[in-house]
């Protein structure tokens, strides 16, 4: 049996081994980078996303989000919220759904959600919402978010619009 030259033994085990473990190491780091596992926590957005059910994030998509879109959140509340709700910084943590945009009219009135002016379409939602009429004129750089259990959410209706700056994931199983 003839043995390989020793630079030679090397190169073939470098195509063997190292290549693939290479491509892991590049493939697990653009998946961390580009989406990461969270777990939602409460019912505000059931029935989509159940308590405890497993999500999947990207930080790397947050710059196309979209109405209708499910994004993650740290938030400084502008309206006095719980503090079980906040975290230890006083900042609030929210997986919610994007219901108006940048420049948007966000209108809520006889428990039906209007923006700009034309009722949208929820299929998502479980039960009829009840809750107080409002409006809301986004800027530039507000989205009005909501859970889709609307009477039992956290959302917009009480803290204000969302800063763009304050988005951190846009949900890709939502």
């Amino acid at each position: 049996m003839l043995k390989q030259p020793p630079k030679k033994r090397l190169k073939t085990i470098v195509r063997a081994y190292g290549f693939p473990i290479l491509f892991g190491i590049i493939f697990a780091c653009m998946l961390v980078y580009f989406v990461r596992p969270s777990q939602i926590e409460g019912e505000s957005m059931e029935p989509t996303l159940k308590d405890g059910q497993l999500i999947f994030c990207s930080a790397a998509l947050k710059g196309r989000i979209e109405k209708g879109d499910i994004i993650s959140a740290i938030i400084s509340p502008k309206a006095n919220v719980p503090k079980k709700y906040l975290l230890e910084d006083g900042k609030l943590n929210i997986i919610k759904r994007v219901i108006g945009a940048p420049g948007d009219t966000v209108e809520i009135r006889d428990n039906a959600v209007y923006v700009n002016h034309k009722q949208i379409e929820e299929p998502y939602l479980n039960e009829p919402m009840k809750t107080r009429d409002c409006i809301c004129k986004l800027k530039e750089d507000e989205w009005f978010v909501m859970g889709d259990n609307r009477n039992h959410s956290l959302d917009s209706r009480a803290f204000g619009a969302v800063r763009t700056e304050e988005i951190r994931n846009l949900v890709l199983n939502g």
